[in-house]
This record gives C-alpha cells, sequence and structure tokens, in this order.
C-alpha cells in the first residue's frame, strides 16, 4: 500500500476532508480526488443548511449564514481548482474566464435597452446553466491516474471511490432526478387543473 494511499485513506472521514480543506485555505496548486471535493461539498452544504436555518430565528444570527459563506469562499474556490486541476483541466480556462465573461454579460446589459438586455440576460443564463453543468461533469470524472502538470494522482481506496459514488448520486442526481420528477408532476397537474376548468 502506498504512503500516499494510506495518507489519503486516513482522512477518509468527512469532517477530516472538510477540515483538511480549511488547511489548504490558500492552495491552489496541486490536485485534490472526487471523495475529498464531494465530502467538502455536502459538510458545506449541511452547515450552510443549518446557518441558515438558525438564520431566520433572529436577525443576529442572520449575519452567521453571511459570514460563512465569505469564510467559505477561499476554500471552495481552491478545492474546485484542485479538482478542475485533477481532471487535467485549467483552473483559469475552465473557471475564471467563464465566470469573468458571465459578469461581463451582465455588466453589458446594465447599458442597453429594456429589450437589448433581456436577451443578454438570458444568454447569460444559458451560459450559466451550461457552465454549470460542465463543471458538474468535470467534478464527477475520475481523476487522470497519470502525473500531469498540476501533479502527482491522487490514489483513491476502493472504499474512497464507492463513497465518492454516493456522494455524487445524492448532490447531483438525486436533485436532477427529483426536478425532472418536480417538472413532470407540475405539467401534468397544470394540464388536468386547466381540463377541469374547462
Amino acid at each position: 500500500m502506498s504512503s500516499e494511499l494510506i495518507k489519503n485513506e486516513a482522512a477518509s472521514n468527512i469532517f477530516a476532508v472538510y477540515a483538511k480543506a480549511f488547511r489548504n485555505y490558500f492552495r491552489f496548486s496541486g490536485r485534490t480526488c472526487r471523495y475529498d471535493y464531494w465530502a467538502f461539498t455536502l459538510v458545506n452544504l449541511l452547515v450552510s443548511l443549518l446557518l441558515s436555518i438558525v438564520g431566520s430565528i433572529g436577525s443576529f444570527l442572520a449575519y452567521m449564514s453571511m459570514i460563512y459563506g465569505w469564510l467559505v469562499l477561499v476554500p471552495s474556490t481552491a478545492i474546485q481548482a484542485r479538482r478542475l486541476h485533477d481532471v487535467n483541466k485549467s483552473f483559469s480556462k475552465w473557471f475564471i474566464l467563464p465566470l469573468v465573461l458571465l459578469f461581463l454579460l451582465i455588466f453589458i446589459s446594465r447599458f442597453l435597452g429594456q429589450a437589448g438586455s433581456g436577451v443578454i440576460l438570458i444568454l447569460a443564463g444559458l451560459f450559466f446553466v451550461f457552465w454549470g453543468i460542465t463543471l458538474i461533469v468535470f467534478t464527477c470524472r475520475k481523476g487522470n491516474p497519470e502525473s500531469n502538470e498540476y501533479g502527482e494522482p491522487i490514489v483513491e481506496s476502493q472504499s474512497q471511490d464507492k463513497k465518492a459514488k454516493w456522494l455524487i448520486f445524492l448532490l447531483c442526481i438525486l436533485p436532477a432526478i427529483l426536478l425532472i420528477c418536480a417538472l413532470i408532476v407540475g405539467g401534468i397537474s397544470g394540464y388536468l387543473s386547466r381540463l377541469w376548468d374547462v
């Protein structure tokens, strides 16, 4: 068993992975495996939801969620960069450049008339959806097994690979299925309500 595998297996607890992301707060270089990325994403989502629920109790507590959002912005971006590097994609090309283009489209829409800005905002929305789906696909892929310009490959154990697949299912595939079901049910109920109104 390689030392990299042993070291990575020791951090297979999702909360240890979450803490590791904060220890690597400003580290945008290197690589991150699927399990580490998705475990961090799950804990981050749970903490955000918890703080939002607690924030709905009182006005002072609402600031906790906002402060947490600002605190987690850098490690979230850094782990995104390392995950893209693991699948041999450039962070600047696949994250920074599209983000700049998106803000540019929104900025341009401010100076156009109402009709022109509507078209630009629709294009920006479509661009954002396409870009988001592309990033999700990249982060769901297994890492490049060879060394690349971003570093040596991260060796995932079989248990981490299984956990990564479950996390991807839980955070990506299941919500997509539920969204599609909600759209279908909404469409059917809308159609039936129009039939009964006639």
